[in-house]
């Protein structure tokens, strides 16, 4: 069962930026889902998964970052934590960024989570 605790809309002072959270309470622990205005286009965005994707194993960088794609083929990073326990995802849709985020999130997790959303 999911449960929707709240939901917070963050602006920044310095900008126009705007980010709704939505915190959900769930078997895997509290999980963040974080909608905004994308920075760049979906088709950029798949150059910016790509350059993540570069880093992996580079000094000064910690857990690895997987390119896939959700439902309908939309991409997606695949964010892990060093120790593997955690991950978190990002994607973009035409005119929105999401990022879904929670302490206990597997990579199964969160690519089940992103596909409810698309």
């Amino acid at each position: 069962m999911v449960t929707r605790l709240e939901c917070l809309i963050i602006t920044s002072i310095c900008s126009a930026k705007r980010v709704v959270v939505l915190q959900y309470r769930t078997s895997h622990g509290l999980v963040d889902e974080y909608e905004e205005l994308p920075e760049v286009s979906m088709r950029q965005f798949q150059t910016v998964i790509k350059s993540w994707v570069g880093l992996n194993g580079k000094k000064g960088t910690e857990g690895t970052v997987t390119a896939i794609r959700l439902t309908g083929g939309v991409p997606a990073a695949l964010f892990t934590a060093a120790n593997d326990r955690t991950s978190s995802i990002r994607w973009i849709e035409p005119g929105v960024e999401y990022m879904i985020m929670g302490p206990r999130l597997t990579k199964r997790d969160c690519v089940r989570m992103a596909n409810l959303q698309v």
